[in-house]
C-alpha cells in the first residue's frame, strides 16, 4: 500500500497543471499526446490502489507488472519534452509551462524508478502468496460454514482404512465414511487416513459420520491454520504443518494435517498425499515396534514424531544454503546475494510461523489430563516437546544468522570498492608528479635551455622513472601495496 500510494500522489502531482496547459496550449496535446497516456496510467494505478484493499495478492502482481510496463511507456513520450521545453521557452516565452516540462521529467522518472526498475520476482509472488491468509471467500459467512480456504492440491478424494492389533493387520480403500464405521465400533485400533481436503461434502459425510463439530470441520478446510491443539472430550482435535524442502523448486513446501484421536481412532487428514508416513506404515504391517501394541494416543504421538523429525531435515537443508551463502558473502559478494539473502529470511519467518505454536501443541497434550492419552504415552510425548523446543532454537539462531547476513555484506562490498578506490589512488598518486613534469615542459615558451639539451629528453625519462621507482618502494614500505 505504502509504494502504490506514494506512485499515486507522485502522478497526481504530474497532472496538476494539465489542465491549464491544455487551455493555454492546445498543441502540447496535439503534438505529444500527453493526455491520453497520462491519464490512462492514473485510472490504472487507482484500480490497483483499490485492489490492494482485497487479498488476492496474484491479481495485484499481475496489474502490478501491466502498470511496470505502462510507466515504461509513458517515459519514452515523456523524454521528448525536454527539447520542447527549450523550444518553446525561447520561441514562445512560455517560462510557466517549460518548468512544468520539466517537473514532469523529474516526477515520471520517480515513477519509473519505483515501477519499472524493480518487478516483482516468480519468488517472490510465491513467498507473497503464501504468508497472505486468503480468507475473503468467508466475509459475512456465520460461524462453522464450510468453505475451502487454499490451493486444491489433489483432484480427488482418496480414503485409506487401517486396522491393527497385535495380531493382525488390515488395509483398504474406502468409498465413503460410511465403511470405516464397523472398523471404529471393532476392537483393535483404526487409522482413517484421508488425502484431500478440497470437497466440503465428503468433510460433511465426515463430520456426521463421526459426530465432529462444524467448528472443526471448518478449521480442517481453512489450510490457513496455525497448529493448535483442541479437546472435546469424546475427541482431541490437532492442526500441524508437514515442512519439506522441494529440491526442484528449491524452497519449503507446506501441506497442513489435521489429527483427530477418539478412542481406539486417529483420523488423519491432509492436503495431498505425503511419503514421510510409509516408514511407520511399514513398521504397522511387519509387526515392529510398539505401535501394534498400543493404541491410537501411540500412533498419534509416532505420526507428531514423524512430522518433527522431518523439521529437522528441512533446517539441515536451510542450514546448508546457509553456509554456501556465507562463504559467498565473504568470497565473491554479489547483488543476487541480497535476494536470496531475503528470500532465506522470509523462509525463516514461515518456519517459526509454522514451528513456535508447535510448541504449545505438544505442551497441552503432555499436560492435558484427556482420557484418550494414556500415561505410557505421556513421555513419548515429552521427547517430542525438546525435539521442538531445538527446531525452534535452531530457526533461531539461523535468523540471528541471517540477520547479519546483510551487515556482512555490505561490509564485503565496502571492502571491496576500499580495494578498487586503493588501487585507483595509487594509480593517480603515481601520475600526478609525472603530469606536472610533462606539463612544465609542455608549456610554450621560447628561452626554456633544457629544451635544447641533446640529453633532456631521455635525461626526463629517467627522472620519471626514478619517480615511479621511489614511490612504489614507499607505497610498499608503507604497507598500502
Amino acid at each position: 500500500m505504502p509504494l502504490l500510494t506514494r506512485v499515486k500522489d507522485l502522478l497526481h502531482q504530474l497532472l496538476l497543471p494539465s489542465r491549464f496547459i491544455h487551455e493555454k496550449y492546445p498543441a502540447f496535446k496535439d503534438l505529444l499526446g500527453y493526455d491520453r497516456t497520462s491519464h490512462e496510467l492514473i485510472a490504472e494505478l487507482e484500480s490497483i490502489y483499490y485492489d490492494q484493499k482485497r487479498v488476492d495478492s496474484s491479481a495485484i502482481v499481475r496489474t502490478y507488472r501491466n502498470l511496470s510496463q505502462s510507466a515504461l511507456d509513458i517515459i519514452s513520450c515523456l523524454q521528448a519534452m525536454a527539447p520542447l521545453s527549450y523550444y518553446y521557452r525561447r520561441n514562445f516565452s512560455c517560462s510557466s509551462c517549460s518548468s512544468w516540462l520539466e517537473r514532469v521529467l523529474v516526477v515520471a522518472s520517480g515513477c519509473a524508478v519505483i515501477l519499472a526498475v524493480n518487478p516483482l520476482s516468480q519468488e517472490s509472488e510465491s513467498n507473497m502468496a503464501r504468508l497472505t491468509s486468503k480468507r475473503s471467500r468467508k466475509t459475512g459467512l456465520p460461524p462453522g460454514s464450510l468453505v475451502h480456504i487454499g490451493e486444491k492440491k489433489t483432484e480427488t478424494v482418496a480414503i485409506t482404512v487401517r486396522h491393527y492389533d497385535e495380531q493382525q493387520f488390515q488395509e483398504k480403500s474406502a468409498a465413503t465414511f460410511e465403511e470405516c464405521i464397523p472398523y471404529r465400533d471393532g476392537p483393535g485400533t483404526t487409522w482413517i487416513n484421508v488425502d484431500g481436503i478440497h470437497q466440503v461434502e465428503t468433510l460433511e459425510k465426515l463430520g456426521s459420520c463421526f459426530g465432529l463439530h462444524p467448528l472443526v470441520l471448518e478449521d480442517i478446510l481453512n489450510t490457513e491454520q496455525r497448529p493448535k491443539m483442541e479437546d472435546y472430550d469424546t475427541y482431541i482435535y490437532i492442526v500441524l504443518n508437514i515442512l519439506q524442502y522441494d529440491e526442484s523448486k528449491g524452497e519449503v513446501v507446506n501441506d497442513q494435517i489435521s489429527l483427530i484421536l477418539a478412542k481406539n481412532t486417529l483420523i488423519s487428514l491432509q492436503e495431498k498425499e505425503t511419503d514421510i508416513f510409509i516408514p511407520i506404515i511399514q513398521r504397522i504391517k511387519n509387526g515392529k515396534g510398539r505401535v501394534r501394541t498400543r493404541g491410537a494416543d501411540y500412533l498419534a504421538y509416532t505420526l507428531l514424531d514423524a512430522i518433527i523429525d522431518h523439521y529437522f531435515v528441512l533446517i539441515e537443508k536451510i542450514g546448508e544454503k546457509i553456509t554456501s551463502l556465507e562463504e559467498e558473502l565473504l568470497q565473491n559478494p554479489a547483488p543476487q546475494t541480497v535476494k536470496r539473502i531475503h528470500n532465506l529470511r522470509r523462509e525463516m519467518i514461515f518456519l517459526r510461523k509454522s514451528v513456535w505454536p508447535l510448541r504449545e501443541v505438544i505442551s497441552s497434550l503432555e499436560r492435558g489430563e484427556s482420557a484418550l492419552i494414556q500415561d505410557t504415552t505421556l513421555f513419548y510425548l515429552r521427547d517430542i516437546y525438546d525435539h521442538t523446543i531445538q527446531v525452534m532454537d535452531t530457526v533461531e539462531t539461523f535468523r540471528d544468522m541471517l540477520s547479519g547476513m546483510l551487515d556482512i555484506y555490505l561490509s564485503s562490498v565496502s571492502n571491496r570498492l576500499n580495494a578498487v578506490m586503493k588501487v585507483l589512488t595509487i594509480i593517480a598518486t603515481i601520475f600526478m608528479p609525472l603530469t606536472f613534469i610533462a606539463g612544465i615542459y609542455g608549456m610554450n615558451f621560447k628561452y626554456m635551455p633544457e629544451l635544447e639539451w641533446r640529453w633532456g629528453y631521455p635525461l626526463i625519462l629517467l627522472v620519471m622513472l626514478a619517480i615511479v621507482v621511489f614511490m612504489l618502494a614507499f607505497f610498499r614500505r608503507k604497507k598500502w601495496l
